[in-house]
């Protein structure tokens, strides 16, 4: 009889598991094959990505895994506890058996024990949509190319900006990057230990730019992706810069810029001088304790943008608990209480479009005021990504 095993992996199954979700994922056709390559921050030795997945085999063999990463993020001084989902797989011999819906539920009853905040996935969304998950985020994609650059900047421009790609030795670069990167009121709390791998994920470059001996600024550069995915400079006269020299050292004909939503004065240029421009999702999100998690995202809007006055009260059947809580915004103040009035009823899929996607029909079943508030920018870097 076969022997089953339901539950976290084992350090035994290193190579065992990294030969199974490389013959899941890649192709024989494809420039890199392997997670080892892609994301070192997790399948290195030592992160313990056998004990982070949750996994069903057959006979000591993996045939489904769900990968379950925790990181802490900051929001405005406020601690979250993010469970990122990724390497969802099922062996090519069994697809169709439940396996997938076994591991996933497993890392779904692993986030509510660990009283995660929140989880954040890529994937096709009816498939997740069944674990609550949906696309949501708000996020500020910019198109920018050889004629923008030769009529904002000049036919014969030449950056007096020096790139300098980041080695894993370079620790001053990667202290600067910290540094730098620590300022946003919204971010994952990267660690010391593995920062470089953070930057080197998916295949991504990060550089830094020079001034002379000073360093100005840095970009993370996807080549798959044609993209700054990161980017963050001292001041804004210094991001102009950045731009043009960000572009020229991708050597692309074009690049996309991926900018979060409280980059005001970076967005305000951009939408001046790039070809092309438009809001899109983060990635696939769910909450799980909505009220800590709503709260510190008002936070973040209300520091960078003007809110109507308003109250109201909601109840949101989650799928963790329900909870219900009042909001009130005065004078740019937001607060929130358990005490609630009529409140506006929602799904765990109605309140992740009302409150953090890009549409929503409860918008108009709401006062206008009130409806203005949505959707909040939850935002998260693609190096951070699982």
């Amino acid at each position: 009889m076969a022997e089953i095993y339901r539950g976290p992996g084992s350090e035994k199954d290193y190579q065992h598991s990294l030969d199974f979700l490389n013959d899941v994922f890649f192709s024989d056709d494809e420039e890199v094959r392997d997670f080892l390559t892609l994301l070192p921050k997790l399948y290195k030795k030592g992160c313990n990505h056998c004990e982070n997945n949750l996994i069903v085999s057959v006979d000591g063999k993996w045939k489904g895994a769900v990968g379950l990463y925790f990181d802490e993020a900051d929001v405005m001084g406020n601690r979250l506890v993010c469970g990122g989902i990724g390497n969802v797989a099922v062996g090519k011999d069994c697809r169709g058996e439940g396996y997938m819906q076994d591991c996933m539920q497993q890392a779904m009853d692993r986030i509510i024990e660990r009283d995660a905040d929140y989880s954040v996935l890529g994937g096709q969304r009816q498939r997740y949509g069944y674990f609550s998950f949906a696309p949501a985020g708000f996020e500020h994609s910019f198109t920018f190319n050889a004629q923008n650059l030769k009529h904002v900047y000049g036919a014969d421009y030449k950056s007096k900006l020096t790139a300098v790609k980041v080695e894993e030795a370079d620790k001053e670069s990667i202290e600067f990057i910290k540094k730098l990167y620590n300022l946003n009121p919204d971010k994952i709390i990267r660690p010391d230990e593995r920062y470089f791998d953070y930057l080197v994920s998916w295949q991504q470059i990060p550089y830094i730019f020079k001034d002379g001996n000073n360093t100005v600024g840095y970009c993370i550069f996807s080549h798959d992706m044609g993209a700054i995915t990161e980017v963050k400079a001292v001041d804004t006269d210094c991001f102009k810069k950045l731009l043009a020299a960000a572009f020229i050292t991708s050597g692309q004909q074009e690049i996309r810029l991926e900018i979060p939503a409280y980059e005001k004065e970076y967005i305000e240029y951009l939408s001046q001088v790039t070809e092309g421009h438009s809001i899109c999702h983060s990635s696939s999100l769910t909450v799980l304790n909505w009220k800590k998690f709503i709260k510190a995202y008002f936070e973040l809007k209300a520091s960078y943008t003007k809110m109507c006055d308003g109250k109201m009260s909601f109840l949101i059947h989650g799928y963790k608990k329900d909870e219900s809580f009042t909001i009130c915004v005065k004078d740019g103040n937001v607060t929130f209480s358990d005490e609630v009035e009529n409140p506006l009823e929602l799904t765990h899929h109605e309140a992740t479009a009302l409150f953090f996607s890009l549409y929503s029909i409860k918008t108009y079943d709401i006062p206008s005021g009130v409806a203005s508030w949505f959707p909040l920018h939850w935002y998260i870097h693609p190096a951070d990504k699982v």
